[in-house]
């Protein structure tokens, strides 16, 4: 009985969301692929509906699959523009740049399976509803310096070749890293994630920079490669935080740091030096079981955690920072 009651219920559900989208008309596409004017074209594509069957796209409630129509030439200028309707940009190509500075997305903003070629800027950027980038590739530098994500983020399986930078941005509701590829520097200046983030399986090629960021729910770093700096000074964990399972091939600099949740570095690798300098460590509840290092690379770690790791070499490495 409760299981026929629980599949009607799943049902009415899944008829309200289909409601709640607009099936887009052949008229519609054909009047989108006429517009001549690249924003003017781009702004109409936001408002038709797609979804995903196996690996490709098509207009929701169609069979006609996104074409050319939604690849874009030249650079988009759309700084202070307020869309005011789910935005579906889904599936899109930017060959220049996309520079949307103070943007006000007042429902989800859709860039699933994007491709950015150019400069993207979302700087003072502001996302009421859903921020999906999932399967994005983000070919150049991109910029979330000042952004404000209200709800549910989402990059998992992003691609970033350029630098990317997200000064002070806000990320105020869960934030999926996870399978993120950051090919360039990685710049989360001051960054505030205020619910729950997981960069789990991601891979950092250069510096990683969480310098003074604020880490305000559970934090997973789980199964991550920093294969340059991975640089935590002066930042604030204050939750639990998880590095299980981790490599970091250069310098894994914690100085400064304050924890106050439970800390999981087992079977981490550190290759280079472990700098919990100044940090507040030694008073916290950690595991560093199965951690490895080599030569002097533990000795900012409290001897009580270094009983719990291997030693597998004598090489010692100098730290970044003398102060």
């Amino acid at each position: 009985m409760f299981k026929k009651i629980f599949l009607f219920l799943l049902v009415i559900f899944n008829n309200t969301l289909l409601f709640t989208r607009a099936k887009v008309t052949e008229i519609e596409i054909e009047k989108l692929k006429s517009i001549k004017d690249t924003k003017n074209r781009f702004l109409e594509y936001t408002k038709m509906s797609k979804n995903k069957i196996g690996d490709k796209w098509f207009y929701y409630g169609t069979t006609k699959e996104v074409g050319d129509e939604a690849t874009f030439k030249e650079d988009l200028h759309l700084s202070n523009q307020t869309f005011k309707h789910e935005a579906d940009i889904q599936a899109a190509t930017f060959e220049k740049g996309l520079f949307c500075t103070n943007v006000l997305f007042e429902k989800d903003a859709l860039f699933q399976d994007s491709i950015f070629k150019g400069y993207l800027k979302f700087e003072g950027a502001k996302f009421k509803g859903k921020a999906d980038f999932k399967n994005t590739k983000i070919l150049n530098t991109s910029n979330f310096v000042f952004a404000i994500f209200d709800t549910e983020t989402i990059f998992e399986k992003a691609f970033f070749r350029g630098k990317t930078y997200w000064h002070k941005a806000q990320i105020k509701k869960t934030a999926n890293f996870e399978n993120v590829i950051f090919k360039d520097i990685a710049d989360f200046l001051g960054t505030k994630f205020m619910w729950d983030v997981d960069f789990s399986d991601s891979k950092f090629e250069q510096k990683a920079k969480f310098r003074f960021t604020e880490f305000m729910k559970i934090t997973r770093f789980r199964k991550v490669l920093f294969k340059q700096l991975a640089d935590f000074f002066g930042s604030h964990f204050k939750n639990r935080a998880d590095f299980s399972n981790s490599k970091f091939e250069q310098e894994a600099l914690f100085r400064w740091v304050k924890f106050e949740g439970p800390l999981n570095f087992t079977s981490v690798i550190f290759k280079n030096l472990a700098n919990f300098k100044y940090s507040n460590l030694i008073n916290q509840s950690a595991e560093f079981w199965g951690a490895e290092y080599s030569g002097e690379n533990a000795k900012y770690i409290p001897e009580k955690y270094q009983n719990q790791m291997k030693k597998v070499g004598e090489e010692t490495t100098r730290e970044t920072y003398i102060y």
